[in-house]
C-alpha cells in the first residue's frame, strides 16, 4: 500500500493541529489560569500591603488611642465592685441616714440579676505571648434594693443627690412619697439598682466595716432620732468622710426637685 505525498502532508498537518490542541488545552490554558490567579492574589496583596503601610505610618496614633481606651475602660471599671452582698446595702442605708438625714424603716435586697449587656472581653495576659484564644469575660450584674424611710422634703432631695455621688455605681429606679400632715414628714419608698462587674482579676470583695454599729440595739441602722438639718454636714463628714457643702445644701433647699 502506497501513501502519496499528499496524504503524508495531510497526516502531518492533522498531527500538528492535534499537538496544538493538546498543548493549548493541557499546557497553555492551565498556565494562563494560574497566571490570572496569581495576578488576582497579587492585587489583593498590594491592597493589604498598602493598608499595613498606612497603619504602620500611623502606629503612634493607634498606640496612643489604644492606651486612652484602656485607661478609660479602667476608670469605668473602678466604679463597679467585683461583688455585692446584703451588707453593702446596709452600709448604703447607714450612709444615707447620716447624709440626708432620714430614718429607714424597711430595707429589702432582692436576688442578683444579670444585665443583658456584654461589656467587652479582655485577653488574658501570659508571661509570653501565646495564641490560645482564651478570654476573660466580664459580667455585669445588678442587685435590686428597696428602701422605705421617713424624711423631710429637703432630706429627700439630698438623698437623691448622695445616691448619685456614691463611689460604686448605683441607680435610682423610682421613688414614691406620701405626705404625713400629722408629722409634716414624707414617707418614701425608693427602688435602687446596685451594680457590680465580675471577672476583674485585680479586685477582690471587701467586707464592709460595721464597727460603728452598736450591737444589741433595736435600731440596727445606727440612730433613733433624726439629726437636725444644720448638723448634716458635720455628721456626714465625720462618719463617712464624704464632704457635704452647707452652702450648696442651702441652695438645694431653695430649689424644687
Amino acid at each position: 500500500m502506497k501513501v502519496s505525498k499528499k496524504d503524508i502532508y495531510l497526516i502531518i498537518g492533522f498531527l500538528g493541529v492535534l499537538a496544538f490542541l493538546c498543548a493549548f488545552l493541557w499546557v497553555y490554558q492551565p498556565t494562563m489560569e494560574k497566571v490570572d490567579a496569581l495576578k488576582a492574589e497579587s492585587r489583593s496583596l498590594e491592597i493589604e500591603i498598602t493598608d499595613l503601610q498606612s497603619k504602620m505610618d500611623n502606629k503612634d496614633t493607634y498606640v496612643s488611642k489604644t492606651q486612652e481606651m484602656a485607661t478609660e475602660m479602667d476608670s469605668i471599671l473602678q466604679m463597679f465592685p467585683v461583688e455585692l452582698k446584703e451588707e453593702d446595702a446596709i452600709v448604703l442605708t447607714l450612709t444615707e441616714e447620716l447624709l440626708s438625714p432620714m430614718i429607714v424603716t424597711t430595707l429589702t435586697m432582692d436576688e442578683t440579676e444579670p444585665v443583658d449587656f456584654e461589656l467587652y472581653t479582655q485577653e488574658s495576659e501570659e508571661a509570653e505571648p501565646v495564641d490560645t484564644g482564651e478570654t476573660i469575660q466580664l459580667g455585669l450584674y445588678r442587685n435590686p434594693v428597696s428602701m422605705q424611710f421617713v424624711s423631710s422634703y429637703e432630706a429627700l432631695k439630698r438623698y437623691v443627690k448622695t445616691v448619685a455621688l456614691q463611689t460604686n455605681r448605683t441607680k435610682i429606679v423610682g421613688i414614691t412619697a406620701s405626705y404625713d400632715e400629722m408629722t409634716g414628714l414624707l414617707t418614701c419608698v425608693a427602688n435602687l439598682n446596685m451594680y457590680f462587674i465580675t471577672g476583674q482579676e485585680d479586685k477582690t470583695y471587701v467586707q464592709p466595716d460595721f464597727s460603728s454599729v452598736i450591737t444589741g440595739t433595736d435600731n440596727p441602722f445606727g440612730s433613733i432620732t433624726m439629726p437636725y438639718e444644720a448638723d448634716v454636714a458635720g455628721l456626714a463628714e465625720d462618719a463617712t468622710g464624704i464632704h457635704v457643702d452647707e452652702e450648696e445644701a442651702e441652695e438645694d433647699n431653695g430649689e424644687d426637685m
